[in-house]
């Protein structure tokens, strides 16, 4: 089945934004994961091979990124704001098994920085591969504003406040 897996990031770091793995432990043999190393958009199949992006996604801006993967074909292509930017041929040794999906994490070993850090909205994964159109439109569709969130801790109760852009204004507490 194809499938294609977008979501709206912004972030200054590296980390997952989707993986398919074991539940537990170390990224393992044919494990799959959609990730940001460097600034730049990723997909790696464990042992296979890595499709990398030249174009830095991580610059603190709102990106619509996707990835779509033709197991037939064994081809994924990466997307970033509608545009496809990397396409890559790889093709996976079996099937994992009893692997999980995870948003935001991949393995205690990979990538470098496996946790996610920044906000993220939207993630849609579809079993289908979306055509480039379908994906621009997916990518027109929003994207802002993105909350972030922020915690109170204790018995104090307070508000906080974000402008039109999402951005944090104020914390207010009484």
């Amino acid at each position: 089945t194809e499938l294609t897996v977008s979501a709206w990031v912004k972030t200054t770091k590296d980390g997952t934004i989707f993986s398919q793995a074991n539940q537990e432990g170390k990224w393992i043999p044919d494990g799959k994961t959609f990730f940001i190393r460097e600034g730049r958009l990723c997909y790696d199949v464990g042992w296979v091979g890595v499709v990398t992006s030249e174009r830095e996604v991580a610059d603190g801006a709102c990106h619509h990124v996707a990835f779509t993967w033709n197991p037939d074909s064994e081809m994924v292509t990466l997307w970033i704001d509608g545009a496809g930017v990397a396409t890559g041929h790889l093709p996976p040794e079996g099937p994992v098994e009893e692997q999980v999906i995870r948003v935001g994490y991949t393995a205690t070993d990979f990538p470098g920085t496996s946790w996610f850090t920044g906000a993220m909205d939207g993630v849609r994964i579809h079993t289908d591969g979306l055509d480039g159109e379908t994906i621009r439109a997916v990518a027109a569709e929003s994207g802002e504003p993105m909350a972030e969130a922020f915690a109170l801790r204790g018995p104090e109760t307070g508000t906080f406040s974000i402008d039109p852009k999402g951005e944090f204004v104020e914390l207010a507490f009484g």
